[in-house]
């Protein structure tokens, strides 16, 4: 589940290293349930990037954490019409192909 939310500046360092720290967590599970034979066969992406930027030389992800409210609530409007009309252009002759 995907949060949208703006981060204050006093809890930034302790918001980052909490989703690190999820993101190391999720991955150590993953992997304990493949050694007992688990297979997950989905992808979690409960924060997936919105874009790929080159900050100071090197290429870095944005996400919606590392950006001021005004510019999440400009970025919502298009991604609704994208998530709303996904599939009104996708020909659909044969669903077992």
């Amino acid at each position: 589940m995907a949060t949208i939310s703006s981060i204050h500046p006093s809890i930034r360092t302790q918001f980052d290293q909490l989703m690190a720290d999820l993101q190391h967590l999720q991955s150590e599970a993953g992997k304990a349930a493949a050694r007992e034979g688990i297979v997950n066969d989905y992808i979690w992406a409960p924060n997936p990037p919105l874009r790929k930027v080159c900050a100071e030389g090197k290429p870095t992800l944005i996400y919606v954490q590392n950006l001021p409210l005004e510019e999440i609530n400009e970025e919502l409007p298009p991604r609704l019409d994208e998530i709303e009309n996904f599939y009104n252009d996708v020909p659909c002759t044969d669903a077992n192909a």
